[in-house]
């Protein structure tokens, strides 16, 4: 029934004279519109040969959207909200369903997916489709996971990944299985830093800052692994060192980094007495305190995690741009090959005077980490706040530790 509205439209647009009493243009969209339903129609049938019917004229879209196809009747999606198609320009129009699907239940996320589909047309059939879609960042890093840890499960199934390969339903089964084991993994990191927190023994300064500080959202953002090799750069009190330590489990190293001079001297030796106390009768059997300077750290290439959290803005400020660079330079050599750098740190805006502020202009910190030959691999705002109008001290009442925050993911190249 669709399908002939649609032909009924195209065959009243070659009428003479019918634009008359209707926009020739205008039935036209009507008609392209149609056209899109029919098409969103044949693709949840989750059969192939209507949709490849309905995209006879866009040859270039039929692999990637037939095995799109399959992938979706292979991942369970159901269809939980079908917007009316709309015109986006004479020629274009988009579609947005959003659906229930298995990759995100394994997740053990309680997310519905919205597709959307970009169809394009030309002379009454469809040229093009492309689609975007509003997935979370998880669903990418489980996928990235996936595929780093556990190739043998996806190497036959996803042949030919989004690229016409012929087992698309077996691959996101295949998937499925994957995101389940990427969930149960971090699930685990993540109740192992939730009982660190609670431990009776824990620093009393510790407890406020783990509403704002997000520990293991940010540590699985990074690519935090169990039983990586780590180094807290600059860890003063050794707040992150310690739920690192629980975060890469017993297997897992931390290198807690901090300078003599900072133990010795600042704050009347609190971060002495407080790394003292943190490390006591081996209560941190994975933790250990490692003295070094910035531009010496040592352990060239030995460490796969690096986290550097809101110094940057004190290495540029305070001891100005190259040795800021050299540092990097520094953090850089102890990773391994690949290795992953996590930088946070207080936003500032160009102009105001975020030395004094302690803070920094994120473009400031993307010159000086491509300067260091590292590479941003992606920036997350789980630590944004736009009610920080970043005019203020980041210790003063009203904003100390609800800061906005950047969170830079950075890779050295391997």
């Amino acid at each position: 029934m669709v399908r002939l509205l649609s032909l009924l439209l195209m065959w009243l647009l070659s009428l003479p004279n019918y634009g008359d009493s209707e926009p020739a243009g205008q039935l036209e969209d009507s008609a392209n519109t149609v056209l899109a339903e029919e098409f969103i129609d044949a693709f949840y049938s989750f059969r192939p040969k209507p949709l490849r019917a309905l995209l006879s004229s866009a040859e270039e879209s039929i692999p990637s959207i037939v095995y799109y196809q399959g992938w979706a009747r292979g991942g369970n999606y159901k269809i939980v909200n079908r917007a009316p198609c709309a015109r986006d320009t004479p020629q274009d129009v988009s579609c947005a369903i959003t659906v229930q699907d298995d990759l995100m239940l394994a997740l053990g996320i309680d997310f519905n997916v919205t597709d959307t589909f970009h169809l394009s047309f030309h002379k009454g059939n469809i040229s093009s489709v492309e689609t975007s879609s509003n997935d979370l960042q998880v669903f990418h890093d489980a996928q990235l996971w996936v595929q780093a840890n556990l190739p043998e499960l996806i190497e036959k199934p996803c042949a030919g990944f989004f690229n016409g390969g012929p087992t698309p339903s077996m691959c996101v089964q295949a998937m499925v299985k994957g995101y389940a084991q990427f969930a149960a993994h971090y699930l685990a990191m993540q109740q192992r830093i939730n009982l660190q927190m609670q431990t009776p023994d824990r620093h009393e300064f510790d407890l406020p800052k783990d509403e704002f500080r997000k520990a293991f959202e940010v540590f699985q953002f990074l690519g935090l692994e169990t039983g990586m090799v780590c180094m807290d750069v600059a860890a003063y009190a050794g707040y992150t060192s310690e739920l690192l330590g629980a975060a890469v489990g017993v297997k897992g190293m931390v290198y807690s980094q901090n300078r003599e001079r900072v133990l010795l001297n600042y704050a009347d030796g609190y971060y002495k007495r407080t790394m003292d106390e943190r490390l006591a009768n081996n209560r941190l059997p994975n933790v250990e305190l490692y003295l070094a300077e910035y531009d010496n750290l040592g352990l060239e290439g030995e460490v796969d995690f690096a986290f550097l959290g809101n110094i940057l803005h004190d290495f540029y400020y305070r001891d100005g741009e190259a040795n800021a660079v050299l540092y990097l330079q520094s953090i850089a050599k102890a990773l391994k090959p690949g290795g992953i750098l996590g930088i946070t740190d207080h936003v500032g805006l160009p102009g105001r005077d975020n030395g004094d502020l302690h803070r920094i202009d994120p473009d400031t910190a993307r010159a000086l980490i491509k300067r260091a030959g590292l590479e941003i691999e992606a920036e997350s705002a789980l630590l944004a706040n736009p009610n920080d109008h970043h005019g203020s001290h980041v210790y003063s009442d009203a904003i100390y530790r609800r800061t906005d925050r950047f969170v830079f993911r950075v890779r050295k190249p391997r």
